[in-house]
């Protein structure tokens, strides 16, 4: 499974320029750069989650022929600490282009494409702390965490995790997004039509620097406390419906309004109100209930370009970075470990795990037949990646 995993990433995805044009700030190296790289992007495949669980391959037979079989895991992890994270990025920027070449990101049916942003805690401690940690009082105890915000393009079949940035002390999400969002839209120009984020992102700085792009801004608003919620609320307290449609056990009710004014805002913008319902049966006595849930979008997006049901769909594909961004990468691919705790190499080990996850997603949705992914899981083909690195491949013939 590995081998045909790396077949096809080289083939497809232009593995090996990939991996070689990634370069570190050594003077003299003994072990390559392209072999670290590419070993750490095994160890992610397995999901093997540890260094140390990668050290003690080093023995095996499967690996003799790998340069860097006899590094140890300190030696990797001063490896990766010393990468340079912008020849990541660029690799990054690759493998985007070359799926988007080959025609597997495909959009979805309304046509825009989506760059949701999001900020996300990846550790915290109270041992251990280094010069890229922040700080916060916890019961008169200091706590040293880390946090980012990462981007992710949501397309119709798949959601490519493009970048993040680490929040540095003192900096508030607003100000790493500012910052994260000013790269991707250098690197990835054409790439997306509208940004999506929380209710955080619903400040007028953020929204105007969007506006200023050319792009779209969908962002939360819920904060009762501002003017324009209670325009919104007034506004929609006094008209009908615009759409409704069920879907399963859910029944939607949306409003949809233009001409509110937020201030400070460079344009005028619109309000999307949506009545979701849910119906669900009880276990105790087998009884129907129903849980109703609200949600309000505002967004620059107009009506000719983007209908109500269309801002309905990318305002619920913002959890699209959290399921299938943090929550996989998280509890699947241990994106959150901390390999070598500094502040590079926790960046490098970030970004490799999501070049790691946006080939693996690409070789299983493409490379693999629907019947086979009926079959296999990704975790199953992540568990037959672990036996070809161990050398204990199963009897029977990977797909």
């Amino acid at each position: 499974m590995l081998e045909r995993l790396l077949r096809y990433a080289d083939k497809q995805l232009h593995f090996g320029e990939l991996v070689t044009g990634v370069r570190d700030r050594r003077h003299w190296s003994h072990v390559p750069t392209a072999e670290v790289v590419k070993a750490v992007l095994e160890m992610f495949f397995a999901r093997l989650g540890s260094l140390n669980a990668l050290e003690k391959l080093n023995h095996l037979s499967s690996w003799k022929n790998l340069p860097a079989h006899s590094v140890s895991a300190d030696t990797i992890g001063r490896v990766v600490e010393v990468l340079d994270s912008s020849s990541l990025r660029a690799s990054q920027k690759l493998l985007y282009s070359c799926m988007k070449k080959n025609k597997q990101l495909v959009a979805p049916l309304h046509g825009l494409i989506a760059l949701a942003l999001d900020g996300h805690e990846s550790h915290c401690t109270y041992n251990q702390r280094c010069v890229g940690c922040l700080d916060r009082d916890i019961d008169g105890k200091i706590q040293y965490y880390h946090r980012n915000v990462t981007a992710q393009l949501v397309f119709d079949n798949f959601s490519f995790v493009v970048d993040m940035e680490e929040q540095r002390p003192g900096e508030g999400e607003l100000s790493v997004a500012k910052r994260l969002y000013e790269r991707v839209l250098r690197d990835y120009p054409r790439a997306f039509d509208v940004v999506l984020g929380d209710a955080l992102y619903t400040n007028a700085p953020f929204i105007n620097m969007i506006l200023d792009s050319g792009k779209h801004v969908i962002t939360v608003l819920k904060d009762e406390r501002t003017n324009i919620y209670q325009q919104a609320d007034f506004a929609f307290a006094n008209c009908e419906p615009s759409l409704s449609f069920e879907y399963g056990s859910k029944s939607f009710t949306c409003r949809d309004e233009e001409d509110f004014r937020m201030p400070d805002v460079s344009r005028a913008l619109r309000i999307v109100k949506s009545e979701e319902s849910t119906t669900f049966k009880s276990q105790l006595d087998s009884s129907l209930h129903v849980r109703t849930n609200t949600w309000m979008w505002i967004t620059s997006l107009p009506p000719i370009r983007a209908g109500t049901r269309a801002v309905h769909a990318l305002g619920h594909s913002r959890w699209s970075i959290e399921n299938e961004g943090f929550n996989e990468l998280t509890n699947r691919w241990h994106s959150d470990h901390i390999y070598k705790h500094s502040p590079g190499a926790i960046r490098n080990f970030f970004l490799l795990c999501m070049i790691a996850h946006n080939i693996f997603q690409c070789y299983y949705k493409r490379a693999l037949k629907p019947a086979l992914q009926r079959a296999l899981t990704q975790a199953l083909v992540s568990l037959q990646v672990a036996a070809d690195l161990s050398g204990n491949r199963p009897r029977c013939h990977s797909p």
